[in-house]
């Protein structure tokens, strides 16, 4: 029985441990971009707030290259316009572009940012406007910028966040833009085998048994890669159930020592 309690025990630590790898490894609220495609010189930057359920104010600054990118307009994001089709909630932001290269967006709720049941359930006309609003990445602004410079192919936006309420955190990073693809040099070679003559032809070479192994690639040729590849990517959601699936397992051989202790 000794024995017993102290395998116990020790599970009862380990899922203490995964408990708390857990909320480590939880999103915190932040401050991230999306961006478009450019089209006929101009570019839409989607800003979101992820995992932000609960902030209620934010005031935040944008940085951007103004060599490289002019501001022309921005508005309210698709889960902000929704907002306003509740009962009891509101959203309110405003914007000051008067330095080139950098936008002072900030905003508020009413209450705050819901979770996506309460703002259905809040809805003025669930019939005419229902609300489906996405709390884990909550789409709050869409600034449109002209493209200056065309021969460029890539600009970085950053964020900086000065003030929030209603969450304890609230991050914001920096994101690249691009603004053009990279053409991929393509090499021809030709071995002195399938060279044509001067004045003649010559006889193919016979294809010959390859023994190296097939590489795996996406669909645009490019080698599988484990993270930026669009691989399997070890999340925090993961490690958080691989730790669970351990305590299970402990807890069963727990189980099984005390019964042969008995």
């Amino acid at each position: 029985m000794k024995l017993a309690k102290k395998v116990l025990a020790a599970v009862m630590a380990i899922a203490m441990i995964a408990a708390l790898s857990a909320m480590a490894f939880a999103a915190a609220p932040a401050v991230n971009f999306e961006f478009g495609n450019v089209s006929n010189g101009t570019v839409k930057v989607n800003v979101y707030f992820d995992d932000a359920v609960g902030l209620k104010s934010w005031d935040v600054t944008i940085n951007y290259d103004a060599d490289v990118l002019t501001f022309k307009s921005m508005s309210k994001g698709a889960d902000a316009k929704q907002v306003e089709n509740t009962a009891d909630n509101s959203f309110t932001d405003e914007k000051n572009t008067s330095e080139a290269g950098k936008i002072l967006y900030s905003g508020y709720f009413k209450e705050n940012l819901w979770d996506a049941k309460t703002f259905a359930d809040n809805a003025a006309d669930a019939e005419e406007a229902p609300v489906n609003i996405n709390d884990k990445h909550f789409h709050a602004a869409t600034i449109t910028f002209t493209v200056n410079d065309t021969d460029k192919a890539s600009t970085d936006l950053t964020a900086a966040v000065t003030t929030f309420g209603g969450v304890d955190t609230l991050t914001a990073g920096s994101a690249t833009l691009t603004l053009k693809a990279t053409p991929v040099p393509t090499e021809s070679k030709e071995t002195e085998s399938t060279k044509e003559p001067e004045g003649g032809s010559v006889t193919a070479p016979t294809d010959k048994p390859n023994d190296k192994p097939t590489e795996k690639t996406t669909d645009d040729g490019q080698p599988t890669k484990g993270h930026n590849g669009k691989g399997n990517v070890n999340t925090g959601d993961n490690m958080a159930l691989v730790a669970a699936g351990a305590v299970v397992i402990l807890a069963g051989a727990a189980f099984v020592i005390s019964k042969k202790k008995k």
